[in-house]
C-alpha cells in the first residue's frame, strides 16, 4: 500500500525507541547506583 512509510510512523518508532532507552538506561543507572554503594 504504502511505498515508504509515512512520518506520522517514523515520528512514533522514535518516539517509541527513545522513551524505551530512557526507560533501559534510568533501570541501568540505578542498578549501577545500588551495586555501586554496596561495596561502599
Amino acid at each position: 500500500m504504502l511505498k515508504r512509510p509515512s512520518s506520522a510512523a517514523v515520528l512514533l518508532l522514535l518516539a517509541f525507541r527513545l522513551s524505551f532507552f530512557s526507560k533501559f538506561s534510568g533501570w541501568l543507572v540505578s542498578h549501577n547506583a545500588d551495586a555501586i554503594s554496596d561495596y561502599t
